[in-house]
C-alpha cells in the first residue's frame, strides 16, 4: 500500500491522512493486491477538492470530488473509485467466465444448422443440389430449327 498525500493551497491534516490510508485498505481488499494511490487536495474560494488516482496491475482510475467539508470529498472520491474498480473487475470476471454464443446455442458445442466439420483425415464432400426445370413450351421447336 502506497498513499502519497499532496495539498495545494491546503494544509494535509492527520486525520485526512488517515482516512486516505483506511479507504485504500479497503480498495485493497476489492482489488485483492497492493494499489498505489495518489490524493491531491486543493481549495478554490470556500470548497475543497479531491482528485485520487489509484493504480493496481496496470489499471487506472480517477477520481474527482469537490464539497464545503474535506473529509466528505475525500470519502465521496475513494467511493467513486471503489465504484469504477468493482465494475472493471467484474468485467474481466464476466469476460472470462463467458462462453461463446455457438457452444451455448447446442449442447454438442455447435449450433444447430451447422454441420461438424470432418475428422482429420477425411475429406469433406458437399452436396450438390440440382433443382429439376420443365422445358419452355418455344425451346424445343427452337432447338428443331437450330
Amino acid at each position: 500500500m502506497a498513499v502519497e498525500c499532496t495539498g495545494r493551497n491546503v494544509e494535509v491534516t492527520p486525520s485526512l491522512m488517515n482516512l486516505a490510508r483506511e479507504r485504500t485498505e479497503r480498495l485493497e481488499r476489492h482489488l485483492g493486491g497492493p494499489a498505489r494511490v495518489r490524493v491531491v487536495l486543493s481549495q478554490e474560494r470556500h470548497r475543497f477538492g479531491v482528485e485520487i488516482i489509484a493504480t493496481h496491475r496496470r489499471r487506472r482510475w480517477n477520481a474527482h470530488e469537490y464539497t464545503a467539508d474535506p473529509r466528505a470529498a475525500v470519502a465521496l472520491a475513494f467511493e467513486k473509485i471503489d465504484a469504477q474498480a468493482k465494475k472493471d473487475s467484474e468485467k474481466r470476471r464476466n469476460r472470462k467466465d463467458r462462453a461463446s454464443p455457438r457452444l451455448e446455442a447446442d449442447g454438442e458445442g455447435r449450433a444447430e444448422g451447422v454441420p461438424r466439420p470432418p475428422a482429420a483425415g477425411q475429406r469433406h464432400n458437399a452436396l450438390l443440389v440440382v433443382e429439376a426445370h420443365e422445358p419452355q413450351p418455344g425451346a424445343e421447336r427452337e432447338r428443331q430449327l437450330l
